[in-house]
């Protein structure tokens, strides 16, 4: 009996390798047949706008149509391209329009802004001679590197499973949202041509892997390209219904074939984990992104004795050079992790510090921390509180030494580090255990996340308009990516990004004056650019209501004032000089019931199961009894 196990077993990997290799002759051939079609439609593109010239009556209908048709052109190649070479996609074809620091460069140099998006903004204005010219002179920069782009990769059916299920995060975070497409909004008809194109492999691979996912498949995937076609009106297109009744199931029913067919899973074929982890199905839960990427901590020191002792340590003053200041300080669970101040009270308890502190749920979905992005981590963030003379204001070196005085604290260093015995009493141990404790304050569960992953049916019409204005009309969701709607970049979630806002210093000063607070721009050393200047990071609206006030300097009370405040177009729409604003300035046209709607939806994010976790007692010091009379959570 074992010998036909085996002998099933060779047979069926025999027969899968050779499907995979007869398959990547197709599916690569596919590939290169996508790029030669977006080359040949740029070209043709770039023909019909020199024909234009400088004409007073150019043919603007015909170099729309060509322009669109060049987009879905680029689209049907994307799905793949973006997953096998994103770098190339990135800095060549499809970048955001920003200025943005030259990478592995020691100095600091700028690459400007160019590819489709840059196009984009251009082709909004055809009508204008100058901007025709600006968008033939990007569209020959993009013919030049698609000329001379050589891919050397094959295309796998491993390949196809993950990148549609990439191409599904990018619809719905991103293509839905009109993210790539500043200028003319033709996000609808991108969307269904990028699905189209995902749809068209999974149909081959269905051939040769076939799957009772793959045949629900074929119940699901016509009717949501058959919805875009139908409902191409981006104003009222329905993203709640469209994301929960098709996106999702499709993203679930992918990986579930995928896990069956055989054919290699992402964690086979990588050595190093990444952001979205790939055997969890439902994008709004907490397990759709790995919390151990982020946060630098490996899983296997995850222990029910380090989430303790990381908790204690979190609420114990002992962390500050008075033994007055614990991290809860400005970290209230009541108040979301934040701390309910415009900015932060200093150590002193009598003046403030530069911002305020930002909330701690969810924080660890980000590839860097601080409202300036100057931390790599939770735990390199907490070098620069205890070192900082306006908050603890003292070194690893002097907390070791307090806590070296207390058997408690000696033996839960030991018990959470076990393998490292007398020696776990360590400064980097003590980053790790708080790191994990803060990586920890994860919620997932709200009444949306719940309506999303179909466990309720109950939804609140006015929640559902407001978050098909946060990711349509209103444009958050193009800076509050979904699912945890703060700056990390879909589909990968591996970039954070920060945000030129503009915002005043008093808003309601007068004269107005942009706050003087330069943001990433001082932040760190390479950043040192005009284009950082008074950026500042984009914070998950998880949670929202318990971090007012609002924006790094606290300038605004209360979510009806912010919503005010972009709908107005940011600084530039308030009359201030923000030369790099990246907000678009242009008033969003919301009406009092649309806000309305949008913050009713920004509300039903709350999830905060954390509030009752301050430690009733701490730690006894033996060798230095006068520490004994800590408060836990400290003097706030």
């Amino acid at each position: 009996m074992l010998a036909i196990v085996l002998a099933a077993i060779v047979f069926y990997s025999f027969r899968q390798s050779g499907a995979e290799v007869q398959s990547a002759d197709v599916l690569t051939a596919r590939y290169n047949q996508r790029l030669d079609s977006f080359r040949q439609r740029l070209d043709l593109f770039i023909s019909q706008l020199e024909s234009a010239g400088n004409k007073k009556k150019p043919d603007l209908a015909q170099l729309n149509q060509q322009y669109r048709a060049l987009r879905l052109a680029f689209k049907r190649w994307e799905y793949l391209a973006d997953y096998k070479d994103a770098q190339f996609v990135k800095d060549h074809v499809n970048g955001v329009p920003l200025p943005k620091p030259e990478r592995n460069s020691f100095g600091l140099n700028t690459v400007e802004p160019h590819g489709l998006q840059v196009m984009d903004e251009a082709a909004a204005e055809m009508i204008n001679p100058e901007q025709r010219m600006e968008l033939r002179a990007q569209a020959k920069i993009l013919q030049e590197s698609l000329h001379q782009y050589r891919p050397d990769f094959r295309i796998y059916p491993s390949d196809v499973f993950e990148a549609s299920r990439q191409a599904i995060l990018r619809a719905l975070s991103m293509g839905l949202s009109a993210f790539d497409v500043p200028g003319l909004g033709n996000s609808l008809p991108d969307t269904r041509e990028a699905l189209h194109a995902v749809w068209d492999d999974l149909k081959y691979l269905g051939t040769i892997a076939p799957h009772t996912a793959f045949l629900s498949m074929q119940q699901k995937f016509p009717l949501a390209l058959v919805y875009l076609e139908q409902h191409n009106d981006f104003d009222r297109f329905d993203r709640a219904g469209f994301t929960r009744d098709y996106l999702l199931p499709l993203y679930r029913l992918c990986g579930e074939w995928h896990r069956a067919s055989g054919f290699e899973l992402p964690e086979e074929r990588r050595s190093q984990p990444v952001a979205v982890n790939y055997a969890d199905d439902a994008v709004f839960s907490d397990g759709f992104l790995n919390p151990y990427w982020y946060s630098q901590v490996p899983a296997a020191l995850e222990t029910p004795e380090m989430k303790e002792l990381g908790r204690l340590l979190f609420y114990d003053p002992i962390l500050s050079h008075d033994n007055q200041r614990a991290c809860s300080g400005c970290h209230a669970p009541s108040k979301g992790f934040a701390d309910g101040l415009p900015k932060s009270l200093s150590g002193d308890r009598k003046s403030f510090v530069q911002r305020n502190a930002p909330g701690l749920l969810n924080c660890v979905y980000s590839e860097r921390f601080f409202h300036d992005l100057r931390a790599e981590s939770l735990i390199d963030q907490q070098e620069h509180v205890i070192s900082d003379p306006k908050e603890f204001n003292t070194d690893y070196f002097k907390i070791i030494e307090k806590l070296s005085g207390s058997s408690t604290y000696k033996r839960m260093f030991r018990e959470a580090f076990p393998e490292q015995g007398d020696g776990a009493m360590s400064a980097q141990n003590l980053r790790l255990a708080i790191a994990q404790y803060v990586a920890g304050l994860r919620s997932f569960n709200s009444g949306f996340d719940r309506w999303m992953r179909g466990e309720t049916e109950e939804l609140d019409p006015l929640v559902r308009e407001g978050y098909n204005l946060f990711m349509g009309k209103a444009a958050c969701g193009t800076c509050h990516f979904a699912p945890v709607f703060n700056g990390t970049v879909p589909p990968l979630y591996q970039e954070t990004e920060s945000e030129v806002l503009g915002v005043p210093e008093h808003p309601n000063a007068k004269p107005l004056k942009i706050d003087s607070d330069p943001g990433r721009g001082a932040g760190r050393l390479k950043e040192g650019a005009p284009y950082y200047l008074h950026s500042f990071k984009t914070p998950t609206v998880r949670n929202i209501v318990a971090t007012a006030p609002y924006m790094h300097n606290g300038a605004y009370n209360t979510l009806e004032s912010v919503m005010d405040f972009y709908n107005r177009g940011g600084g530039i729409g308030h009359g201030l000089e923000v030369p790099f604003q990246t907000l678009p300035s242009e008033k969003l046209g919301l009406s009092k019931k649309e806000i309305k709607a949008i913050i009713a939806f920004m509300k039903t994010l709350e999830d905060n199961p954390f509030t009752h976790v301050i430690p009733v007692s701490l730690p006894k010091i033996e060798v230095t009894p006068e520490l004994n009379n800590r408060k836990p959570g400290g003097v706030f």
